[in-house]
């Protein structure tokens, strides 16, 4: 469902309570704004690499396989926040790790993919979008049945 909300704590919290109609979708953010709610993501790819994860770890991986963007992902069991970015998932983060990834990865737009805490050895470094270069945003939500 598109949308054009200031970003705010209680404005997600109220997105994501139990029971509300867009509990189960993701939030697209551009800016500080929420443009999207109850957005369903493509799941990661078939290789069985995080097949013990649930349906919103997998599509946070698959919609940063597909995409720029920067995928923050909350464990609704646990209320663990992870980072997923060009395919991988990042280690679990408390909320001064999570402020400065975001602050690293968003803000300062050119961090490789290794500075979220060695994801992958191997890891090819990744380039944060340029300013006005297309993101993930440019994808359009798909309404929800």
């Amino acid at each position: 469902m598109r949308l054009d909300a200031m970003v705010s704590v209680p404005f997600l919290e109220a997105l994501f309570a139990r029971n509300a109609p867009l509990h189960d979708g993701g939030v697209i953010l551009q800016s500080s704004r929420v443009v999207a709610a109850g957005c369903l993501f493509p799941l990661q790819s078939s290789d069985g690499t995080y097949r013990r994860y649930g349906t919103r770890h997998r599509a946070a991986i698959g919609l940063s396989e597909l995409t720029d963007a920067v995928v923050l992902v909350v464990s609704e069991e646990r209320g663990s926040m992870r980072i997923a970015l060009a395919g991988q998932l990042g280690p679990d983060l408390n909320g001064t790790e999570l402020r400065e990834q975001l602050r690293t990865l968003v803000y300062d737009r050119q961090v490789p993919v290794s500075r979220l805490d060695r994801i992958s050895d191997e890891a090819a470094p990744v380039m944060a979008p340029e300013p006005g270069s297309p993101t993930s945003t440019d994808a359009q939500p798909r309404e929800r049945a």
